[in-house]
């Protein structure tokens, strides 16, 4: 039975599956569209699209497709109208991920689009595939998934040098219209956005158990944290000098899935490429390391070797693909690359904190309610975040750990 369809209009819909199954000789005969309900990400709405078919010889097929469409929060809406964030995932999947399909990766990297339009993507749903999202979006990440994600990473840059190489030309000079940063911009109101992440993480600092009885260390620390906006910005200035490469910009463990092997992830895709930005590929694994390990003892330890594993497995696919790989990207420029990326990481880190670790039902509250949008997100984050770091568990260990590093980092530049 087909229902008034919402996301897209009935032709529409056949154009998607007609792309899917490349031939035109079927009949629609019944379409759900159901949005998810567990949140997958905070810049769209997500929903599943079921569509049945009958085919000439009297065959069913049904056919499942994954729909990401602009959020219904006028606000976020807004401020993603004016970064243009949705814009730049359109032009990955219309334009850059058809150069990338031409490079011979060693596995599938991420999802086919079928359909692109100003405010909706419908995207091949990898569920019946096998893959799936981690249980919780919260935990550490382990091992095996950290293994499956980096190679993942690893595959997307060696696409993306495998296309300038090939082209003999700059992403950047191809595309210069979409090398325009998204989540951190110099103005406008994502820049008030995370400058107000900032402050948040600053409020928080005298919170912190191990600078309570130092207040010279604290006030030092508030003092360099007023200065960390500057530094942020000049993180993401694209260095000329550096190999640079089209990065995912989003890489923590919610924009992954995993398909497993007996109990065993084997493979991971890439969703998400909103906040794609062009920089050291470096920068995406650690802010996939800082993000998703668990803050352990040995935690030094498993980023270094982590760090070692992304980099054999880009100079792998590197070589898979034909290319040089050391002279691409030689270990000492990736060293290099790294530390500057271990800094932007710590920071990233501390703001993706207090909305990614915040209690799920607070995030609820704050997408259906636009008032308290506006309050959160612009206004006064400080107040919300201190009382929830004071009341909650989860959010206190995890936004912790986020500003001990930080200010471990900050103390360690003086």
């Amino acid at each position: 039975m087909i229902i008034n369809p919402k996301i897209l209009t009935l032709e529409e819909y056949s154009r998607v599956v007609e792309a899917k199954l490349s031939r035109k000789d079927f009949k629609i005969v019944s379409l759900k569209e159901a949005r998810l309900e567990q949140r997958v990400g905070f810049l769209a709405d997500h929903s599943r699209v079921l569509v049945e078919v009958e085919l000439p010889d009297g065959q069913h097929q049904t056919h499942s497709f994954f729909a990401k469409a602009m959020p219904s929060n006028e606000i976020c809406r807004d401020m993603i109208l004016e970064n243009r964030c949705f814009q730049k995932e359109i032009f990955f999947y219309e334009q850059l991920s058809k150069l990338f399909d031409g490079v011979p990766l060693t596995a599938k990297t991420f999802p086919t689009c079928y359909l692109a339009k100003p405010e909706v993507l419908i995207l091949d749903d990898l569920g019946p595939m096998g893959f799936a999202p981690v249980k919780s979006m919260v935990a550490a990440v382990d091992l095996e998934h950290s293994y499956q994600a980096i190679a993942a990473l690893a595959r997307f840059h060696c696409a993306s040098m495998a296309v300038e190489e090939r082209l003999q030309k700059r992403l950047p000079d191809m595309f210069p219209e979409y090398m325009y940063e998204v989540l951190f911009p110099a103005s406008g109101r994502t820049e008030t956005w995370w400058r107000m992440g900032l402050r948040a993480a600053r409020a928080l600092l005298p919170l912190l158990p191990q600078y309570k009885e130092d207040p010279g260390v604290l006030r030092r620390l508030q003092d360099k944290f007023d200065g960390l906006g500057d530094a942020l910005l000049k993180c993401f200035q694209a260095d000329p000098r550096r190999r640079n490469v089209m990065c995912h910009g989003d890489a923590w463990i919610s924009n992954f899935l995993f398909k497993q092997n007996q109990g065993t992830p084997d493979h991971a895709v890439l969703l998400d490429f909103q906040l794609m930005r062009y920089a050291p590929p470096v920068y995406d694994v650690q802010l996939f390391l800082h993000k998703s390990l668990p803050h352990s003892a040995d935690r030094a330890a498993q980023m270094e070797h982590l760090l070692q594993y992304y980099y054999a497995r880009l100079q792998g696919e590197l070589r898979a693909a034909g290319l040089d790989a050391e002279a691409l990207l030689s270990e000492d420029e990736f060293r290099e690359t790294s530390r500057d990326g271990a800094r932007m990481a710590s920071i990233v880190v501390a703001l993706y904190s207090q909305t990614c670790d915040m209690p799920a039902e607070f995030i609820d509250k704050l997408f259906a309610d636009k008032d308290l949008y506006q309050k959160y997100m612009f206004e006064e984050r400080p107040e919300y975040v201190t009382k929830v770091f004071n009341t909650n568990k989860h959010f206190r260990c995890a936004m912790g750990n986020a500003l001990g590093h930080l200010a471990k980092m900050v103390l360690a530049d003086e």
